[in-house]
């Protein structure tokens, strides 16, 4: 995925904590396998499709289109979280630092204004009632 012509693909994103690689099909594997608790059957009947079919995806196969959309029909957000979040979290950890490091390169830009504006705040114009150069007043504008 692109934007503003960056990638947000991530790094490899599929190593679990002990190092070995983990799939989003290996975690809709292993959700299943939870919920089903060796149901087979049970799952085949939620996703309109065969043992077999039920068994591949238990086992780590990634299900077809209308079979994902049966078990996401069947689980909502809990699929989501347990199955894509782990993709999600690493991209939103880089965009949330990337966010901390243009807002302090932002304030280094402002204090650098204000250091070449003279300290001052604010507007850097000088105010309607601000001796001009000559030392005198300057006409009100309206």
């Amino acid at each position: 995925m692109t934007y503003a012509e960056r990638s947000f693909m991530g790094r490899d994103s599929h190593t679990s904590i002990d190092g070995l690689a983990e799939r989003p099909r290996d975690r809709l594997g292993r959700f299943l396998r939870r919920r089903y608790r060796g149901q087979t059957k049970a799952l085949a009947h939620d996703m309109n499709s065969t043992v077999k079919a039920a068994e591949n995806v238990m086992n780590g196969h990634w299900p077809n289109d209308l079979h994902l959309a049966a078990i996401y029909r069947r689980f909502g957000e809990d699929l989501l979280n347990a199955v894509l979040r782990p993709e999600i979290e690493p991209v939103l950890a880089e965009l949330s630092q990337q966010e901390r490091d243009l807002e302090e390169a932002l304030e280094l830009v402002r204090a650098h204004r204000r250091q070449a504006e003279g300290g001052r705040h604010g507007d850097p114009r000088p105010s309607p009632s601000a001796p001009t150069e000559k030392g005198g007043e300057r006409a009100p504008q309206g």
